[in-house]
């Protein structure tokens, strides 16, 4: 994962990051099983999934069908699910219009290659000491479900400390 390689695309067009969720299941994910597959020279893989992984298995395996059967055992860990449920809809919604402007006004769209960028969000947004932090809190709070148990208070005040 991560690669900057594409067959016919370089990393510095904007065509690289256009994409969409699903191709990453009927193309990369299906790509790596194969990979795997002939490498090992075993007929099955068992996959393990976390969060958009468990997105990617799923749609490998509901587009491409024929790869069912290349996997023994998937696991799955923290689904990606729709949050329909969710009260700080106009908080994300104003986050998100700002990362997609200053997305569009850089010349790759990379967004946390390591550099001025991510020491800039690190600096002043939602690292440990940051003036947005209680807001970032409150918002993964918000994301895990407010006072409830699937917010793991040990590490919050390390969940935005990015290591540059």
């Amino acid at each position: 994962m991560y690669s900057r390689d594409h067959v016919n695309i370089s990393f510095s067009d904007e065509k690289f990051f256009d994409f969409t969720f699903h191709e990453i299941g009927i193309y990369d994910t299906t790509a790596t099983i194969d990979y795997v597959l002939n490498v090992t020279g075993k007929k099955k893989v068992i996959t393990i999934g976390h969060s958009m992984g468990t997105t990617n298995v799923l749609v490998a395996g509901s587009l491409r069908p024929e790869y069912q059967s290349k996997i023994s055992l998937s696991i799955l860990w923290a689904q990606a699910a729709f949050l329909g449920h969710m009260h700080m809809k106009y908080m994300i919604d104003v986050f998100y219009s700002l990362f997609v402007r200053v997305q569009n006004n850089r010349p790759a769209k990379d967004f946390f290659v390591r550099g001025r960028m991510l020491d800039l969000v690190k600096a002043s947004s939602c690292s440990k000491g940051g003036f947005l932090n209680p807001y970032c809190l409150m918002v993964m709070e918000e994301l895990s479900g407010s006072g409830s148990n699937q917010f793991n208070q040990v590490c919050r005040t390390f969940s935005f400390d990015i290591k540059s």
